[in-house]
C-alpha cells in the first residue's frame, strides 16, 4: 500500500465503524405521554376494540386524551387506548452517516479514476474525496428529514402481543416465519 493512501484507507474505516444505538422512548400512561406530545401534534390511536382514529391533539392530561378527527372531538381515558403511534422522521444523523459514506465513495473513485497514477496526490484526492461526502451528508440529511413513518409512543401496559406463525417453504430452503405485532 501507497504511503499517500494510507491516511484515506484509516478516515475511512473510522468512518464505517459502527455507532452506539438509541432506544425509543414508549410511553405506558397518559402522564408520560404528556413529555412526547403537545397539543396539534398529530396522532393515530389504536382503540381497545383495534379500531384506529388518526386525529390531531386537542387536550391531554394524565388522565384523558382529547382528539380532533373526522370532524368530531373524541375522548379517551387510558383504559379505552391500547397504542399510540405518530409520524416521526427518519433519523438525521443516519441520514448524514449514510449520505457521507456514499458520497465519499463516489468522490474517492470519481477523483482517483482522473488522476491515475499521479504522485503527491493523495491530499488532493482526500481533500476532494471529503468534499464530496459533505455534499453526500447534506443530500443524506435532506432526504432523511422528508421520509416520515409511525412510531410507536404509547402502549398500554399489558396489552396483548399478537404472534403470527407461518411456514416458509421454497426449493432451496425451509423455515418458519414469526411475525410479532403489540
Amino acid at each position: 500500500m501507497h504511503v499517500q493512501t494510507r491516511p484515506l484507507v484509516a478516515a475511512l474505516c473510522l468512518l464505517l465503524m459502527p455507532t452506539g444505538a438509541h432506544a425509543q422512548e414508549i410511553a405506558s400512561s397518559l402522564d408520560q405521554l404528556r413529555v412526547l406530545v403537545r397539543p396539534g401534534d398529530s396522532l393515530t390511536v389504536t382503540d381497545a376494540a383495534g379500531e384506529e382514529l388518526p386525529g390531531n391533539v386537542v387536550e391531554l392530561s394524565s388522565t384523558c386524551l382529547v382528539m380532533q378527527a373526522r370532524g368530531r372531538r373524541h375522548e379517551f381515558s387510558g383504559d379505552d387506548i391500547s397504542r399510540i403511534t405518530q409520524p416521526r422522521h427518519a433519523d438525521l444523523a443516519t441520514g448524514a452517516r449514510w449520505g457521507f459514506g456514499v458520497g465519499a465513495g463516489f468522490g474517492l473513485l470519481t477523483i482517483a479514476s482522473v488522476t491515475g497514477n499521479c504522485r503527491g496526490c493523495g491530499a488532493f484526492v482526500i481533500a476532494n474525496t471529503v468534499m464530496f461526502g459533505g455534499v453526500g451528508a447534506g443530500i443524506g440529511v435532506a432526504v432523511a428529514g422528508s421520509i416520515t413513518s409511525p412510531r410507536l409512543i404509547y402502549a398500554k401496559p399489558g396489552a396483548p402481543v399478537n404472534v403470527a406463525v407461518a411456514p416458509l417453504v421454497s426449493p432451496e430452503r425451509q423455515g418458519v416465519l414469526v411475525s410479532l405485532r403489540f
